[in-house]
Protein backbone atom coordinates (compact mmCIF):
# COMPACT_ATOMS: atom_id res chain seq x y z
CA UNK A 1 0.00 0.00 0.00
CA UNK A 2 1.55 3.33 -0.95
CA UNK A 3 1.66 6.53 1.61
CA UNK A 4 0.03 9.63 -0.48
CA UNK A 5 0.61 12.16 2.97
CA UNK A 6 3.02 12.27 5.98
CA UNK A 7 2.48 10.50 9.69
CA UNK A 8 0.28 13.00 11.30
CA UNK A 9 -0.95 11.71 14.90
CA UNK A 10 -3.80 9.47 15.84
CA UNK A 11 -7.04 11.56 15.89
CA UNK A 12 -9.79 10.58 18.04
CA UNK A 13 -11.44 7.70 15.68
CA UNK A 14 -8.35 5.91 15.28
CA UNK A 15 -8.43 5.72 19.03
CA UNK A 16 -11.51 5.12 19.82
CA UNK A 17 -11.63 2.18 17.14
CA UNK A 18 -8.03 0.39 18.79
CA UNK A 19 -9.65 0.55 22.33
CA UNK A 20 -12.70 -1.07 21.21
CA UNK A 21 -10.47 -3.63 19.19
CA UNK A 22 -8.61 -4.13 22.23
CA UNK A 23 -5.55 -2.84 20.34
CA UNK A 24 -2.15 -1.11 21.69
CA UNK A 25 -2.76 2.86 21.83
CA UNK A 26 -2.71 4.28 18.14
CA UNK A 27 0.81 6.55 17.76
CA UNK A 28 0.20 7.90 14.57
CA UNK A 29 -1.93 7.73 10.84
CA UNK A 30 -0.83 7.90 7.09
CA UNK A 31 -3.72 7.98 4.80
CA UNK A 32 -2.76 5.85 1.73
CA UNK A 33 -3.17 6.55 -1.63
CA UNK A 34 -5.81 4.53 -4.30
CA UNK A 35 -9.02 5.01 -2.87
CA UNK A 36 -11.70 5.97 -5.05
CA UNK A 37 -14.88 5.98 -3.10
CA UNK A 38 -13.33 5.93 0.83
CA UNK A 39 -10.45 7.31 2.74
CA UNK A 40 -8.02 5.18 4.12
CA UNK A 41 -5.52 5.44 6.94
CA UNK A 42 -2.68 3.34 7.96
CA UNK A 43 -2.54 3.51 11.70
CA UNK A 44 0.68 2.36 13.56
CA UNK A 45 0.27 1.62 17.38
CA UNK A 46 1.94 1.38 20.47
CA UNK A 47 4.37 -2.11 20.17
CA UNK A 48 4.58 -1.84 16.43
CA UNK A 49 0.85 -3.43 15.40
CA UNK A 50 -0.35 -1.83 12.12
CA UNK A 51 -3.80 -1.36 11.58
CA UNK A 52 -6.30 -0.27 8.24
CA UNK A 53 -8.64 2.47 9.41
CA UNK A 54 -11.22 2.98 6.54
CA UNK A 55 -13.52 6.10 6.45
CA UNK A 56 -16.65 5.08 4.18
CA UNK A 57 -18.47 7.63 1.73
CA UNK A 58 -21.80 8.14 2.71
CA UNK A 59 -24.34 11.16 0.65
CA UNK A 60 -27.83 11.72 0.67
CA UNK A 61 -28.17 11.17 -3.13
CA UNK A 62 -26.09 7.17 -2.42
CA UNK A 63 -28.11 5.20 0.05
CA UNK A 64 -25.79 2.21 -0.35
CA UNK A 65 -24.28 1.36 3.22
CA UNK A 66 -20.92 0.52 2.44
CA UNK A 67 -19.89 0.14 5.95
CA UNK A 68 -22.59 -2.67 6.87
CA UNK A 69 -21.65 -4.25 2.79
CA UNK A 70 -18.13 -4.88 3.34
CA UNK A 71 -18.20 -5.80 7.42
CA UNK A 72 -21.12 -8.19 6.95
CA UNK A 73 -19.28 -9.80 4.11
CA UNK A 74 -15.77 -10.12 5.90
CA UNK A 75 -17.43 -11.22 8.99
CA UNK A 76 -19.08 -13.66 6.82
CA UNK A 77 -15.34 -15.14 6.00
CA UNK A 78 -13.86 -15.21 9.14
CA UNK A 79 -14.58 -18.70 9.94
CA UNK A 80 -13.23 -19.24 6.79
CA UNK A 81 -9.64 -18.52 7.60
CA UNK A 82 -9.00 -18.31 4.46
CA UNK A 83 -6.30 -15.78 5.00
CA UNK A 84 -7.08 -13.67 1.46
CA UNK A 85 -8.44 -10.50 3.19
CA UNK A 86 -8.44 -8.44 5.99
CA UNK A 87 -9.87 -9.11 9.32
CA UNK A 88 -13.09 -6.65 10.48
CA UNK A 89 -11.54 -5.30 14.38
CA UNK A 90 -14.02 -2.41 14.89
CA UNK A 91 -16.49 -0.30 13.60
CA UNK A 92 -18.28 2.80 14.42
CA UNK A 93 -21.65 3.18 12.49
CA UNK A 94 -22.50 6.50 13.35
CA UNK A 95 -18.98 7.69 11.62
CA UNK A 96 -19.00 5.74 9.24
CA UNK A 97 -16.02 3.92 9.90
CA UNK A 98 -14.21 0.83 10.76
CA UNK A 99 -10.41 -0.78 11.28
CA UNK A 100 -9.16 -3.59 9.84
CA UNK A 101 -6.46 -5.93 10.28
CA UNK A 102 -3.17 -4.80 7.78
CA UNK A 103 -1.48 -6.81 5.25
CA UNK A 104 1.50 -6.23 3.55
CA UNK A 105 1.38 -5.73 -0.36
CA UNK A 106 1.19 -3.93 -3.18
CA UNK A 107 -1.01 -3.37 -6.02
CA UNK A 108 -0.05 -5.72 -8.93
CA UNK A 109 1.28 -4.33 -12.35
CA UNK A 110 -0.91 -4.47 -15.65
CA UNK A 111 2.36 -6.76 -16.95
CA UNK A 112 1.51 -8.93 -14.14
CA UNK A 113 -1.37 -10.23 -14.53
CA UNK A 114 -1.36 -13.63 -15.96
CA UNK A 115 -3.41 -16.90 -15.87
CA UNK A 116 -1.63 -17.72 -12.48
CA UNK A 117 -3.05 -14.34 -10.79
CA UNK A 118 -6.35 -14.80 -12.16
CA UNK A 119 -6.43 -18.71 -11.13
CA UNK A 120 -5.92 -17.15 -7.52
CA UNK A 121 -8.67 -14.51 -8.45
CA UNK A 122 -11.31 -17.49 -10.02
CA UNK A 123 -10.43 -19.75 -6.40
CA UNK A 124 -11.01 -16.65 -3.99
CA UNK A 125 -14.27 -16.84 -5.56
CA UNK A 126 -14.96 -20.64 -4.92
CA UNK A 127 -13.34 -21.14 -1.68
CA UNK A 128 -15.47 -18.36 -0.65
CA UNK A 129 -18.38 -20.08 -2.05
CA UNK A 130 -18.32 -23.74 -0.72
CA UNK A 131 -21.33 -23.76 0.64
CA UNK A 132 -24.84 -22.31 -1.37
CA UNK A 133 -25.63 -19.02 -0.40
CA UNK A 134 -28.58 -17.90 1.80
CA UNK A 135 -31.65 -16.61 0.57
CA UNK A 136 -31.66 -13.82 3.38
CA UNK A 137 -28.17 -12.79 2.50
CA UNK A 138 -27.35 -8.92 2.23
CA UNK A 139 -27.90 -8.56 -1.57
CA UNK A 140 -24.81 -7.00 -3.83
CA UNK A 141 -24.88 -3.64 -4.53
CA UNK A 142 -27.12 -3.67 -7.74
CA UNK A 143 -27.62 -7.05 -7.57
CA UNK A 144 -29.66 -9.10 -10.83
CA UNK A 145 -31.58 -12.60 -10.35
CA UNK A 146 -33.19 -12.13 -13.75
CA UNK A 147 -32.03 -11.30 -17.22
CA UNK A 148 -34.80 -8.37 -17.20
CA UNK A 149 -32.83 -6.99 -13.54
CA UNK A 150 -29.42 -7.21 -15.65
CA UNK A 151 -30.92 -5.09 -18.84
CA UNK A 152 -32.83 -2.77 -16.03
CA UNK A 153 -29.30 -1.94 -14.25
CA UNK A 154 -27.41 -1.05 -17.73
CA UNK A 155 -30.82 1.08 -18.47
CA UNK A 156 -30.59 3.26 -15.25
CA UNK A 157 -26.93 3.12 -15.57
CA UNK A 158 -27.10 4.68 -19.02
CA UNK A 159 -30.26 6.97 -18.22
CA UNK A 160 -27.59 8.72 -15.64
CA UNK A 161 -25.70 10.14 -18.45
CA UNK A 162 -28.71 12.67 -19.06
CA UNK A 163 -27.95 14.50 -15.77
CA UNK A 164 -24.18 15.27 -16.74
CA UNK A 165 -22.90 18.40 -14.45
CA UNK A 166 -23.01 20.98 -17.10
CA UNK A 167 -20.00 22.51 -15.03
CA UNK A 168 -17.59 19.75 -14.58
CA UNK A 169 -14.45 20.23 -16.36
CA UNK A 170 -14.58 18.65 -20.20
CA UNK A 171 -18.44 18.23 -19.78
CA UNK A 172 -18.75 18.89 -23.35
CA UNK A 173 -16.76 16.19 -24.55
CA UNK A 174 -18.59 13.76 -21.66
CA UNK A 175 -22.10 14.90 -22.81
CA UNK A 176 -20.74 13.61 -27.02
CA UNK A 177 -19.41 10.62 -25.91
CA UNK A 178 -22.54 9.71 -23.94
CA UNK A 179 -25.20 10.86 -26.91
CA UNK A 180 -22.67 9.99 -29.70
CA UNK A 181 -20.88 6.60 -28.26
CA UNK A 182 -22.44 4.88 -25.39
CA UNK A 183 -25.89 5.72 -25.90
CA UNK A 184 -26.16 4.54 -29.27
CA UNK A 185 -24.09 1.39 -28.58
CA UNK A 186 -26.33 0.04 -25.77
CA UNK A 187 -29.52 0.50 -27.79
CA UNK A 188 -27.40 -1.86 -30.32
CA UNK A 189 -26.54 -4.13 -27.64
CA UNK A 190 -29.89 -4.08 -25.71
CA UNK A 191 -31.78 -5.11 -28.49
CA UNK A 192 -29.77 -8.32 -29.32
CA UNK A 193 -29.93 -9.63 -25.96
CA UNK A 194 -33.71 -8.79 -25.70
CA UNK A 195 -34.11 -10.51 -28.58
CA UNK A 196 -32.00 -13.71 -27.83
CA UNK A 197 -33.91 -14.49 -24.94
CA UNK A 198 -37.37 -15.99 -24.34
CA UNK A 199 -36.73 -16.52 -20.30
CA UNK A 200 -35.99 -12.57 -19.35
CA UNK A 201 -37.93 -12.63 -15.88
CA UNK A 202 -37.09 -16.11 -15.08
CA UNK A 203 -34.96 -16.11 -11.50
CA UNK A 204 -31.53 -17.30 -11.93
CA UNK A 205 -30.25 -19.87 -9.73
CA UNK A 206 -26.42 -19.21 -10.00
CA UNK A 207 -26.53 -17.53 -7.04
CA UNK A 208 -22.87 -16.52 -5.29
CA UNK A 209 -21.77 -14.41 -2.21
CA UNK A 210 -20.44 -12.06 -4.20
CA UNK A 211 -17.63 -9.24 -2.96
CA UNK A 212 -18.83 -7.06 -6.01
CA UNK A 213 -16.82 -5.15 -7.87
CA UNK A 214 -14.04 -7.69 -8.12
CA UNK A 215 -10.79 -7.65 -9.25
CA UNK A 216 -6.78 -6.49 -9.23
CA UNK A 217 -7.58 -3.22 -8.70
CA UNK A 218 -8.80 -4.29 -5.23
CA UNK A 219 -6.64 -6.65 -4.95
CA UNK A 220 -2.44 -6.51 -2.79
CA UNK A 221 0.32 -8.96 -4.19
CA UNK A 222 2.72 -9.89 -1.50
CA UNK A 223 6.97 -10.55 -2.81
CA UNK A 224 5.58 -14.27 -3.28
CA UNK A 225 3.01 -13.29 -6.02
CA UNK A 226 0.21 -14.38 -3.08
CA UNK A 227 -2.56 -11.93 -3.53
CA UNK A 228 -5.01 -10.66 -0.78
CA UNK A 229 -8.07 -8.85 -1.54
CA UNK A 230 -9.63 -5.98 -0.49
CA UNK A 231 -12.60 -3.50 -0.77
CA UNK A 232 -16.40 -5.20 -0.13
CA UNK A 233 -18.10 -2.45 0.12
CA UNK A 234 -20.51 -3.47 -2.41
CA UNK A 235 -21.00 -7.40 -1.11
CA UNK A 236 -23.52 -9.90 -1.08
CA UNK A 237 -25.76 -12.14 -2.70
CA UNK A 238 -25.93 -11.78 -6.62
CA UNK A 239 -25.94 -13.29 -10.01
CA UNK A 240 -22.19 -15.09 -10.64
CA UNK A 241 -22.58 -13.76 -14.72
CA UNK A 242 -22.56 -10.15 -12.80
CA UNK A 243 -19.60 -10.83 -11.09
CA UNK A 244 -17.28 -13.04 -13.76
CA UNK A 245 -18.23 -9.62 -16.44
CA UNK A 246 -17.49 -7.60 -13.96
CA UNK A 247 -13.68 -8.76 -13.11
CA UNK A 248 -12.97 -8.76 -17.21
CA UNK A 249 -14.44 -5.31 -17.74
CA UNK A 250 -13.27 -3.23 -14.88
CA UNK A 251 -10.57 -0.66 -16.27
CA UNK A 252 -8.07 0.14 -13.67
CA UNK A 253 -6.17 -3.12 -14.23
CA UNK A 254 -7.68 -5.18 -17.09
CA UNK A 255 -8.02 -8.23 -17.45
CA UNK A 256 -7.51 -9.85 -21.18
CA UNK A 257 -10.55 -11.82 -22.48
CA UNK A 258 -8.26 -14.54 -23.01
CA UNK A 259 -8.38 -16.02 -19.49
CA UNK A 260 -12.31 -15.16 -19.79
CA UNK A 261 -13.13 -18.68 -20.41
CA UNK A 262 -11.08 -20.17 -17.70
CA UNK A 263 -12.30 -18.05 -15.24
CA UNK A 264 -16.32 -18.10 -15.91
CA UNK A 265 -15.65 -21.89 -16.55
CA UNK A 266 -13.43 -22.33 -12.92
CA UNK A 267 -16.64 -20.71 -10.81
CA UNK A 268 -18.94 -21.95 -12.77
CA UNK A 269 -18.29 -25.35 -12.61
CA UNK A 270 -17.73 -25.25 -8.61
CA UNK A 271 -21.15 -24.36 -8.00
CA UNK A 272 -22.36 -26.26 -10.53
CA UNK A 273 -24.16 -23.80 -12.74
CA UNK A 274 -25.83 -25.29 -16.28
CA UNK A 275 -24.66 -24.82 -19.80
CA UNK A 276 -27.55 -21.86 -19.49
CA UNK A 277 -25.68 -20.11 -17.01
CA UNK A 278 -22.33 -19.83 -19.14
CA UNK A 279 -24.73 -18.93 -21.94
CA UNK A 280 -25.65 -15.95 -19.61
CA UNK A 281 -22.41 -15.03 -19.22
CA UNK A 282 -21.50 -14.44 -23.08
CA UNK A 283 -24.45 -12.82 -23.49
CA UNK A 284 -24.34 -9.89 -20.83
CA UNK A 285 -20.48 -9.51 -21.25
CA UNK A 286 -20.65 -6.41 -23.87
CA UNK A 287 -23.53 -5.05 -21.85
CA UNK A 288 -21.17 -5.11 -18.41
CA UNK A 289 -18.84 -3.32 -21.04
CA UNK A 290 -21.33 -0.73 -21.44
CA UNK A 291 -22.07 -0.49 -17.20
CA UNK A 292 -18.73 -0.05 -16.98
CA UNK A 293 -17.96 2.85 -19.53
CA UNK A 294 -21.18 4.58 -17.41
CA UNK A 295 -19.43 4.29 -14.11
CA UNK A 296 -16.23 5.77 -15.66
CA UNK A 297 -18.80 8.40 -16.61
CA UNK A 298 -19.36 9.22 -12.71
CA UNK A 299 -16.95 11.75 -12.94
CA UNK A 300 -19.15 13.95 -14.62
CA UNK A 301 -21.94 13.56 -12.58
CA UNK A 302 -22.72 15.59 -9.39
CA UNK A 303 -22.68 12.29 -6.94
CA UNK A 304 -20.01 10.35 -8.34
CA UNK A 305 -17.83 13.66 -8.32
CA UNK A 306 -18.29 14.29 -4.57
CA UNK A 307 -17.40 10.82 -3.45
CA UNK A 308 -13.82 11.23 -5.66
CA UNK A 309 -13.60 14.39 -3.90
CA UNK A 310 -14.14 12.80 -0.72
CA UNK A 311 -11.68 10.22 -1.40
CA UNK A 312 -8.98 11.79 -3.50
CA UNK A 313 -7.08 14.76 -2.93
CA UNK A 314 -6.84 15.57 -6.95
CA UNK A 315 -8.04 18.64 -8.45
CA UNK A 316 -11.77 17.76 -10.42
CA UNK A 317 -9.83 19.05 -13.47
CA UNK A 318 -6.95 16.38 -13.30
CA UNK A 319 -9.48 13.32 -12.56
CA UNK A 320 -12.07 14.44 -15.55
CA UNK A 321 -9.14 14.34 -18.00
CA UNK A 322 -7.78 11.26 -16.44
CA UNK A 323 -11.54 9.53 -17.02
CA UNK A 324 -11.47 11.17 -20.30
CA UNK A 325 -8.57 9.01 -21.89
CA UNK A 326 -9.59 5.85 -19.92
CA UNK A 327 -12.98 6.04 -21.70
CA UNK A 328 -11.67 6.31 -24.89
CA UNK A 329 -9.45 3.30 -24.40
CA UNK A 330 -12.48 1.42 -23.56
CA UNK A 331 -14.45 2.76 -26.02
CA UNK A 332 -11.94 1.23 -28.66
CA UNK A 333 -11.94 -1.86 -27.05
CA UNK A 334 -15.56 -2.13 -27.09
CA UNK A 335 -15.58 -1.50 -30.96
CA UNK A 336 -13.40 -3.88 -31.92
Amino acid sequence: MSEQTDPEPADDLAHSLAASAGLSAPVSQVRLAGGRNNRVHLVNHQGGTKTILKRYHHDPADKRDRLAAEWDYLTTLQPLNLGKTLDPLADNKDAHAALYTFIEGRKPARDEIDEALVDQAAQFIVDTNRTPVLADTRSASEACFTLNEHIASVDRRVARLAAIDPEAPLADQAKAIANDEIVPAWTRIRRAITEGSKAGDKTITSQILSPSDFGFHNSLIDETGCATFIDFEYAGRDDASKLICDFFCQPEIPVSLDHYPRFRDIILNAINAADADRARCDVLLPAYRIKWLCIMMNEFLTTGARRREFAEDTARETRAARQLATINKALSALQN
